[in-house]
């Protein structure tokens, strides 16, 4: 009706005939009528839809832990039931016991002992009605009749932590449920036997047990915080070699005393950067060989430093000495020697000495301190061709048990038997002289008697003796015949150089190599 007057009204407006006014307002409230119409089937029909199923997940299986519970009388324990699978629709598990005198349980699965006995658990799956079981024996209660506490005094600084510990009487006494106490907390507070110490003062830690309400007390003193100053740094290695760009940057270590020093940092620097650089946590990067000092002080204010001296040496030089080798698959490579023994930067010193498959020198050499041997007649433990055992089985020194790999890194190495043959049988012009043996190239770098290296005679070390008669040069090669010995250069004035088999717990001399 009020739609009717309001086109009553602009037609009136707009002037039109009476009969074409009343036919459009009949023509506009039938079409409303039935906009209306389909709008109230539309939301019936929309209210009749049906929502969609949800697929219903049926329990296959129940398990329970523990499937056996030992309880004292009076006791309680709790028995957890789990459904798979794991989204099953009704997870509902229905509870029941077999002897109600002995325990009982609840509905979420908690037991109560009652009397000496034993009993079964059963649960029930609502869905399907699948069952598990559990066991419940009840013993006899062992009432406890006493505790005891260590320590029973206590003192700590603020912010320390302490702990306490509870020994009760007797030992399998039934229940052991205690609660801690502190007289002060702002003092100390206690959590099952921590102790937390927060401001300086005094307080009573007081343990309670449950059972039979036996107490036991621990007094605590708390003391200010004071700082620990360092008083003592040990640097190591001292002094430290770094060779210029043939290893990785080298680090230092840093020793404090005492242990329990509060502030632990330390100030690195170093004397010379434009010999070696080193970051905050000691690692020393070699710029350019010479000498410096890198110093560690401590950053507690209590001006304590040490200092370590730095040598940086130059590069490993190397020569290439015509030698031209085969690998097993066929493959060549071109062999180059170091111009120093390892241990030296000068050609004509001899280096250091070491036991065939040790990387580092000593003072002594034989069996009895031998790496891989520890008597003269005992068993290898590794390099015996003879052994069945394929990490003992090995006639060439893995990497980690080659010197020259160990302390020059990258890709040096000790030469092999077969290189070192190579050689003293290819090269040309073998001289002895000043107190070594000098070797000419073979002339296949196309500059034949330019390029040489020089062997120093250094004889070689049994116990703690040095041998001057006969100079050894280690190679990386077992002699398989004998897994005693090791293949080695030997030389001396007046004899040809040449591969032999030497006692592997002797000192000899290394002359790094490498292939490109």
């Amino acid at each position: 009706m009020h739609f009717s007057l309001k086109m009553l009204k602009f037609g009136c407006f707009m002037g039109l005939d009476d009969k074409l006014l009343f036919w459009l307002i009949d023509l506009t409230y039938s079409k409303m009528k039935r906009i209306a119409y389909l709008a109230v089937v539309l939301l019936v029909l929309v209210g009749c839809k049906k929502e969609p199923q949800v697929q219903k997940v049926s329990v296959t299986g129940i398990t329970l832990n523990p499937t056996a519970l030992s309880l004292p009388e009076g006791g309680t324990g709790t028995i957890s039931a789990t459904v798979s699978p794991s989204d099953a629709t009704n997870k509902l598990v229905l509870w029941s016991i077999d002897n109600s005198a002995v325990a009982s349980v609840s509905p979420e699965g908690t037991v109560k002992a009652l009397e000496m006995g034993t009993a079964t658990i059963t649960a029930k799956s609502d869905d399907g009605g699948l069952t598990a079981t559990c066991t419940v024996t009840v013993k006899a209660r062992v009432p406890l009749t006493g505790i005891s506490i260590d320590p029973t005094s206590l003192t700590l600084t603020e912010g320390e932590t302490g702990e306490i510990t509870v020994t009760f009487t007797p030992a399998n006494a039934s229940y052991k449920t205690l609660s801690w106490t502190s007289s002060d907390p702002s003092v100390a507070t206690v959590s099952e036997g921590t102790v937390t110490a927060i401001k300086s003062g005094k307080t009573t830690i007081t343990v309670t047990s449950e059972d039979g309400g036996f107490t036991a007390k621990c007094e605590v003193l708390v003391k200010v915080w004071q700082a620990v100053d360092i008083t003592g740094i040990t640097l190591s290695p001292n002094p430290l070699e770094v060779r210029l760009a043939e290893t990785e940057p080298a680090v230092i270590t840093a020793e404090i005393t005492p242990a329990n020093a509060t502030n632990k940092a330390l100030l690195w620097t170093s004397d010379d950067e434009s010999v070696a650089k080193v970051s905050p946590d000691g690692t020393v990067t070699a710029v350019h060989f010479g000498d410096c000092r890198i110093t560690a002080k401590a950053d507690d204010g209590s001006g304590v430093e040490a200092s370590c001296w730095v040598h940086i040496l130059p590069p490993l030089g190397s020569v290439d000495m015509g030698i031209r080798m085969t690998r097993e698959d066929g493959t060549k490579y071109n062999l180059f020697w170091a111009e120093t023994n390892l241990g030296t930067t000068y050609p004509n010193i001899p280096g250091d000495y070491f036991a065939w498959g040790e990387t580092e020198p000593k003072e002594k050499y034989g069996w009895s301190n031998y790496k891989w041997r520890n008597s003269e007649s005992g068993p290898f433990s590794k390099y015996d061709p003879n052994s069945s055992d394929e990490n003992v089985n090995k006639s060439v020194l893995d990497p980690e048990d080659d010197a020259a790999h160990v302390m020059l890194g990258s890709k040096w190495r000790m030469p092999t038997d077969a290189e070192w043959a190579e050689l003293v049988n290819k090269c040309w012009n073998k001289k002895y002289e000043n107190s070594g043996l000098k070797i000419h190239a073979s002339g296949d770098n196309g500059s034949q008697g330019e390029y040489y290296i020089f062997l120093p005679d250094g004889g070689y070390k049994s116990d703690n003796k040095t041998h001057e008669d006969i100079c050894m040069y280690w190679s990386s090669s077992l002699d398989t015949s004998d897994p005693s010995t090791a293949r080695s250069l030997v030389f001396f004035n007046g004899f040809n150089a040449g591969t032999y088999s030497t006692n592997r717990s002797y000192g000899c001399l290394i002359r790094p190599v490498y292939e490109d």
